[in-house]
């Protein structure tokens, strides 16, 4: 019972200091607040295998350790193949068009480890379209990411970012984000 009163007593004490930096941005975000950013990577999805994504984002960064980011990916675009022999005894052969799109809104965390390099962690919203040609597919949900970044010079900074979009589709990452 000690422990639990301990640590809501240090938890009651710490707060404040800790909420006064993420309520006066004035005095902790960089003064290039907003930013903008491209970047590229590979898909993974479990029904249509890899792919090749790019993307583009924008934030507003609230102070050192908060961002607010919307962003859109073309996360897979490509051709599959198919054939099959068919019960009367031709081969049936053809081809689909898939197409898979991310938009998204999340809060972005970021950590410190050095002057240049952040620990990154992301919590938001998006909607993952596939579009086939016969079909679409939507899964609306929880966005989960982690990933790094490196202040490249005092407003271009590079980022490298696991993301978790749904259940079947997770995306690797490279950018570049500039500040203005």
């Amino acid at each position: 019972m000690i422990k639990h009163i301990s640590a809501a007593a240090l938890a009651l004490f710490a707060f404040p200091a800790f909420a006064q930096e993420i309520a006066a941005p004035a005095a902790t975000a960089s003064p290039n607040a907003y930013y903008f950013g491209l970047d590229a990577g590979r898909t993974h999805d479990d029904f249509d295998k890899d792919g090749s994504s790019l993307g583009i984002f924008a934030g507003y960064q609230v102070n050192r350790y908060l961002s607010v980011e919307a962003g859109y990916r073309r996360m897979l675009d490509r051709v599959n193949t198919f054939a099959f022999q068919h019960p009367a005894g031709y081969m049936v052969t053809g081809e689909t068009h898939m197409r898979m799109d991310q938009r998204s809104l999340s809060a972005l965390g970021s950590w410190p480890l050095t002057d240049k390099v952040n620990l990154l962690g992301r919590v938001g919203y998006n909607e993952v379209v596939s579009r086939y040609k016969w079909d679409n597919y939507r899964q609306k949900g929880l966005l989960l990411g982690a990933g790094v970044s490196y202040k490249l010079a005092p407003n271009i900074d590079a980022r490298l970012e696991f993301q978790r979009a749904s259940d079947e589709t997770r995306n690797v990452s490279a950018g570049i984000a500039y500040k203005f």
